[in-house]
């Protein structure tokens, strides 16, 4: 599942939409094959299906468990010690910076180097938006 979120990361305030592992891997695989076959001039069914092939980047998931098995039990695995952030949006320090229009929207993030964290997306309101703000109370 995935939900908003706010995390405090070396002095930075970052947001976003925590996602899995798997749809970063399968983005980051997206991604790659998109710009191979953009290099490429007039590829043959064979350079197509070479690059299908060369990039497999969903099998290096932390997280292995077992996909459409109902009541599947996890198999022991290594500690899981990233998170994956879609649309991440830099809040603070400095000018507030989103990537939600790059090439791969998706931030993987150290557990280790998280601070702290709330549930929760901060909202961002245009300039534009002075007199339609929403009747909220506080606004982060």
């Amino acid at each position: 599942s995935q939900m908003g979120v706010t995390l405090m990361v070396k002095g930075a305030i970052l947001t976003g939409t925590l996602v899995g592992e798997r749809e970063y891997l399968r983005r980051i695989n997206d991604a790659f094959k998109r710009m191979a076959r953009e290099s490429m001039t007039k590829p043959s069914k064979e350079d197509l299906a070479a690059i299908d092939e060369a990039f497999g980047f969903e099998d290096l998931v932390e997280d292995d468990y077992p996909q459409g098995e109902e009541n599947a039990e996890p198999p022991e695995a290594s500690p899981i010690r990233h998170l994956h952030l879609r649309d991440p949006v830099i809040i603070y320090p400095g000018s507030t910076l989103s990537f939600m229009e790059s090439e791969l929207p998706v931030l993987r993030i150290r557990l280790a180097a998280i601070d702290g964290w709330m549930l929760g997306r901060i909202s961002m309101i245009s300039s534009d938006d002075d007199g339609n703000l929403p009747d909220v109370g506080f606004i982060h």
